[in-house]
């Protein structure tokens, strides 16, 4: 159903199990495109979000039409309330998902019809809305795959006049990687779809939605459909007739079934002083971000959350100019369920199989100018979900050039998982990973790579099939970057649920060069 992949064919194929005739013409109107490459991580340039801004309110005040993007809520937020800033503000405004509908909307339409003359969006507005005539794209950070640069900077210039793309490239891993590289983007090489058929959770839920339309006959000899359909009726969600498995249950079942990543309980966010409701936050979300004492962007302004209820599923927050902000601290803990595959390494073993991941925020920080000056503890429960992992034993004992073994392991994940969208060809936020000394499998060091996804759709089997590029990829990352001991263009991660400690570089180099079997 996408012109930017690289597997269009077999994907449809997969999705439909039918032969498809692949379509390769582009039709669509398109003008001469100028591609910018801007690396914000550059000594004396400011901040990526705030050269970000430059950018776009420069070519705002030009008199362009122009949409940002921005790789999460929090930085598009931060971009729009930096424009709007000062005696003469522009007329943009932040767009996310998270927005109410009819808020939504009314920026849509105000883009359109040019009463904004500037957007900052998440990858909200990257597909499926006509937001009209575009003149100029600011792509702030890399989106996660070459696929969706190219959706990023197609909203520009669709009626044939010629458009600017300006990439942002921030000081991350593989933000760096695309500077050093810029044909990485500009070949086009797209990404292939990724869909595991066989994950139960996704099944389960498309099995409700089929039966709501047609009985739904399994083949004999389909085991896991079997046993998919024969829990679902145990839940009184479907029913076993003659014709088939019908549909049982008192809602739609299209409600329990997700296209994106949202989870299903929700959390309300409530205006303290009035009531009214600002926007919802999946459960996950909103216990990293929305817990007591948290600072909330919205609407290009900070909140403070005064508290949590999770049992009437909701937060209350409090409109507050303040100048710092929050960062949640997160427990990992992985248990092995099975081991589909092992290899044996340099020096130790990979593995790939199932987890059940659980995780539970502990703590958050107070940071200013990215210090930390505070922080407290919190009690909040943990989550637990099940998926498809990548992991890597290694012995523990002394190694020449690796002086702590936690720090390096952990370095070395976040290296892994930083290239993973480029080596893998898959998004940022697809895979997620931790390190751990006492592993509970093995009672030895290891780093876990894993699905973010409840069941996991493959990118940990690719992961294991890729290791020696992977670890290749990643030990030229820790060893071409100038820094001494780790940053965020190599090893340091801005989501990492432990602030980034502990953390050694040079270690893990070398830990890259001992699995892969580089010296």
């Amino acid at each position: 159903a996408s012109g930017s992949i690289a597997n269009p064919g077999d994907h449809a194929s997969r999705l439909t199990s039918r032969d498809c005739v692949v379509v390769q013409d582009d039709g669509s109107p398109a003008g001469p495109r100028t591609v910018v490459f801007l690396d914000a991580a550059a000594p004396g340039g400011g901040s990526p979000l705030v050269q970000t801004r430059d950018v776009f309110a420069q070519l705002v005040r030009c008199g362009l039409r122009t949409l940002c993007f921005t790789q999460s809520r929090k930085a598009a937020e931060v971009v729009a309330s930096l424009a709007m800033e000062g005696r003469d503000p522009l007329p943009v405004a932040p767009y996310r998902a998270g927005y109410l509908p009819q808020e939504r909307r009314r920026l849509e339409r105000a883009l359109f019809d040019g009463t904004l003359r500037g957007v900052v969006s998440t990858p909200a507005l990257e597909l499926g809305i006509d937001v009209g005539d575009l003149d100029a794209v600011v792509v702030s950070g890399y989106p996660g795959s070459i696929s969706a640069f190219w959706q990023q900077a197609g909203r520009a210039g669709r009626r044939g006049a010629p458009s600017l793309a300006v990439f942002v490239g921030h000081d991350a891993i593989v933000d760096q990687f695309v500077i050093r590289t810029p044909a990485l983007l500009m070949d086009r090489g797209f990404e292939r779809a990724t869909i595991d058929l066989d994950n139960e959770h996704i099944l389960a839920g498309h099995m409700l939605c089929a039966a709501a339309e047609l009985p739904v006959v399994i083949p004999e000899g389909r085991q896991p459909d079997q046993g998919i359909a024969g829990g679902l009726a145990g839940q009184g969600l479907l029913r076993d007739t003659d014709h088939g498995y019908i549909y049982a249950g008192v809602t739609r079942p299209q409600q329990a079934v997700k296209l994106d990543r949202i989870g299903d309980v929700q959390i309300a966010l409530i205006d303290a002083d009035d009531g009214t409701l600002l926007e919802t936050l999946d459960l996950d979300r909103a216990l990293r971000e929305a817990f007591p004492g948290a600072v909330y962007l919205h609407g290009a302004r900070t909140w403070t959350v005064e508290a949590l209820d999770l049992q009437v599923g909701e937060a209350r927050l409090r409109r507050r100019d303040v100048d710092f902000y929050t960062q949640a601290l997160v427990d990992k803990v992985a248990e092995v369920t099975d081991t589909a595959a092992t290899r044996e390494l340099q020096d130790g073993r990979a593995a790939l199989g199932g987890i059940r991941l659980t995780h539970r925020v502990t703590k958050y920080l107070v940071k200013r100018f990215g210090r930390t000056v505070g922080g407290a503890p919190l009690d909040l429960p943990e989550r637990t979900f099940t998926t498809r992992a990548m992991w890597l034993d290694v012995p523990a004992g002394f190694r020449p050039g690796v002086t702590d073994l936690l720090g390096s392991l952990h370095a070395l994940e976040h290296a892994l998982v930083g290239i993973a969208p480029l080596a893998l060809s898959c998004d940022a936020s697809d895979l997620a990973g931790f390190a751990i000394l006492m592993a509970r499998h093995s009672g030895a060091p290891a780093l876990f790579v894993y699905d973010g996804y409840e069941g996991g759709i493959g990118l940990a089997d690719r992961a294991f099939a890729e290791l020696p590029r992977l670890l290749t990829m990643a030990r030229e990352v820790l060893t071409t970057c100038r820094c001494e001991s780790g940053c965020l263009a190599c090893c340091l991660s801005a989501r990492c649920g432990s602030d980034n400690q502990p953390m050694a570089k040079t270690g893990a180099a070398v830990l890259a060069a001992a699995l892969c079997g580089g010296g």
